[in-house]
């Protein structure tokens, strides 16, 4: 598959206060007074009544779709030219994970210390420290202008989390241990 056109960008989060949606609502406003582009909210809450709303005073419910959760993310991610993650605060957003694995660039609030390994290269995406509608926007275009594919350069970031790269990891330890155990 390739990019879509307009460009998508891909938010994958409940709607709660903690995924500050708003942000990302606005944020996206802001992009398309610059350049065409659709936003697919995947996900359910409590607060979809009040984004709904809020994406139809922005004056881009007509660009906006959210049609609930979805159980497999894969093929929205193929058709995505960048994933927004707006979160106020994070533990270690999986989202980010599938995302780069995916090959799709990142663009995220500053919501939690472990982004900064996961997002190190520009290829990556960005991590905005002082997330802004205008500043999200900003970093979303410069997303938008990275290529498409990056020869995994975006996976690699995350290929430890592979199943078998992980197993083999865990049973290296145990191997590890056990030569390394008293007599």
């Amino acid at each position: 598959m390739g990019p879509a056109d307009p460009p998508l960008v891909l938010v994958l989060a409940r709607m709660e206060p903690q995924k500050n949606l708003a942000l990302a609502l606005k944020a996206f406003a802001e992009l398309v007074k610059v350049r065409p582009a659709r936003l697919l909210i995947l996900g359910e809450g409590a607060q979809r009544t009040k984004l709904e709303a809020l994406a139809a005073r922005l004056g881009i419910a007509g660009q906006v779709a959210m049609p609930g959760y979805v159980p497999d993310v894969a093929a929205h991610l193929a058709q995505a030219s960048v994933l927004l993650l707006s979160s106020r605060y994070e533990g270690y957003p999986a989202v980010v994970v599938e995302a780069l694995a995916a090959d799709v660039p990142v663009v995220s609030t500053d919501c939690t210390p472990c982004l900064v390994s996961l997002i190190d290269r520009p290829i990556r995406g960005e991590v905005v420290p002082a997330a802004t509608p205008a500043t999200l926007a900003q970093a979303l275009a410069r997303a938008l202008d990275l290529p498409f594919a990056s020869a995994r350069e975006r996976a690699y970031a995350v290929a430890h989390h592979d199943a078998a790269a992980s197993g083999a990891a865990y049973l290296a330890l145990f191997d590890g241990l056990a030569g390394a155990a008293p007599a």
